[in-house]
């Protein structure tokens, strides 16, 4: 009996989003023309599937922001137990988890740079939040205008406060000191030697 491993199958999911979906799709507004919901649908939907590594999912958006789907879109944003907590624009969504490419496209399709989500917040404060200095760096190059000062609290740790978090943690671990090891027992061998 065959076992796919995980790799094998991300492996095919990668490849059906790179090549076949992009392409069913374009046959599909080939016989039917998609309405502007549908396009906004795709845009917010397929952000999800670009985030998490299938990059045909591109394609898809780059495709649809083309035939007039709204480079402002706003979709769910969940909670550990995916309930809606509230609503943002897929460029704040890009941002946050640091996807540059998918940021570019989005500005260059007119995303609004200041656009806010369901709490208030645009891109750049969800940047300085989550300590996305390039991306944070990026924006405001591009005008965008934080709403909060970088010293906000965040609700996820940083990568940096992480890693100091542990190190500080080892650190605390290797000044406890040790007993010394205890004395060998002899062994059957020994004793009559």
């Amino acid at each position: 009996m065959y076992s796919a491993s995980a790799e094998s199958v991300l492996g095919i999911a990668n490849f059906t989003s790179s090549y076949i979906e992009p392409g069913f799709l374009k046959l599909k507004d080939k016989l039917f023309k998609p309405s502007q919901q549908t396009l906004d649908k795709r845009v917010a939907s397929y952000t999800n599937s670009y985030l998490f590594g299938f990059k045909g999912s591109l394609k898809v958006i780059k495709d649809a922001l083309k035939k007039g789907a709204s480079p402002n879109v706003q979709r769910d944003r969940l909670d550990s137990e995916w309930r809606k907590i509230g609503t943002e624009p897929v460029l704040i969504t890009a941002a946050r988890f640091n996807a540059q490419e998918l940021v570019e496209v989005l500005l260059i399709a007119g995303a609004d740079i200041n656009a806010k989500d369901s709490d208030g917040k645009n891109a750049a404060d969800a940047t300085q939040r989550g300590g996305l200095r390039g991306m944070n760096a990026l924006l405001t190059e591009k005008g965008a205008q934080a709403t909060t000062t970088p010293e906000a609290p965040s609700r996820f740790p940083t990568l940096a406060q992480a890693a100091n978090d542990f190190k500080e943690s080892a650190e605390l671990r290797d000044a406890v000191p040790k007993a010394p090891a205890p004395a060998p027992k002899p062994g059957p061998a020994q004793r009559f030697c």
